[in-house]
């Protein structure tokens, strides 16, 4: 309840928050970025595995970018002088700290069965609050970011408040079994992911392009995997500052912050992901305690494609993701769908 309720309100106030006026060319990265990433399996008529996800984040302007930033400086000054301290294999000179607050929900393909599913993944709920460092170089070719996820797997996560009562708004029958979800459990993920960025020399049809690799790793006891893979983009205007759209991990990542700019903006792109599973909470249950458990996949990997538009202080894409089984005895591929707006003031 709390959990909708604080999202509801940021949604709102930043809904309401007035147009700032225009930054000079020689400060663009003063901006606070806020983004809504939700992702849901309704694009594709389901109700199974990874059905919902919800994370809210605020990015910092740069630490050390020079934006005279006081009233910023003040109140933050800890977690600048964190954000600066991280050691990053390459000290690259731009950083910015971000904070988040998540949830991610997940169930079995019988939604309407009350008794535990021997052969299915348990009900389950992950509710999070998330700081981060990211740093860049001048020429944004290469990105770093390091990650901190804490927070509560079990019915303290809120997972079948918010389907039930997202469910009963769209006038979609409750899932009757979460009294079967894994127990209350502590839970952290330390993620680490870098990202290069390669331009395509010259234009096609006035259009620009780029190839987006990635590496990537997380360990804890809700998740321990490592990945790599790669983004694809095409389109008009196809911004320097951007390093693809922000995912909900795991995923193939992005960056929340994006080019400002005052004309429309616009890219296509594909891409991909291969994980190696240690860990994953949702199928392997609890890590303490006695729960219901499944067989895990070790390999999986997404595939995803969409679209980005953005203009001014306003960024919004939308993604369409097919993910490999996660577990022994799924042979179906899950599809769903990932809705983000971001937003600089």
């Amino acid at each position: 309840m709390r959990f909708m309720v604080l999202l509801a309100a940021a949604v709102g106030t930043a809904a309401l928050l007035p147009v700032a006026p225009a930054l000079a060319d020689d400060l663009p990265e003063c901006d606070v970025i806020a983004s809504l990433q939700v992702e849901n399996d309704r694009i594709a008529g389901t109700d199974r595995n990874y059905t919902h996800g919800t994370r809210l984040s605020l990015l910092s302007p740069e630490v050390n970018g020079g934006c005279g930033g006081e009233d910023w400086r003040r109140p933050e000054q800890t977690l600048q002088s964190w954000a600066s301290s991280v050691p990053f294999p390459d000290p690259y000179p731009n950083r910015r700290w971000k904070l988040a607050l998540g949830q991610s929900i997940f169930t079995p393909e019988d939604t309407g069965a009350e008794n535990p599913i021997d052969d299915d993944r348990p009900y389950a709920a992950w509710l999070y609050f998330g700081f981060g460092v990211v740093a860049y170089d001048e020429a944004y070719r290469n990105y770093e970011a390091v990650n901190l996820d804490l927070g509560v797997v079990g019915p303290l996560a809120q997972g079948e408040f918010v389907q039930n009562t997202f469910h009963n708004f769209i006038g979609v029958p409750e899932a009757d079994g979460w009294d079967n979800q894994l127990e209350n459990e502590p839970g952290f993920v330390l993620s680490y992911e870098r990202k290069w960025r390669f331009r395509a020399p010259g234009r096609f049809l006035g259009m620009q392009a780029d190839v987006l690799p990635h590496a990537g790793a997380s360990v804890g006891n809700v998740m321990t995997h490592a990945g790599v893979g790669a983004t694809f983009r095409i389109g008009g205007g196809l911004p320097d500052r951007d390093f693809g759209p922000p995912r909900i991990r795991p995923s193939v990542p992005g960056s929340e912050f994006f080019t400002r700019e005052k004309k429309l903006g616009w890219y296509l792109f594909g891409g991909g992901e291969a994980r190696a599973v240690a860990r994953n909470i949702f199928l392997d249950g609890n890590t303490f305690r006695d729960s219901q458990s499944v067989e895990k996949n070790n390999v999986v990997f997404d595939l995803q494609g969409g679209a980005a538009l953005s203009y001014d202080r306003a960024r919004l894409v939308f993604t369409t993701v097919l993910r490999s089984p996660e577990q022994e005895e799924d042979d179906q591929y899950d599809l769903f769908g990932a809705l983000t707006l971001g937003v600089r003031f």
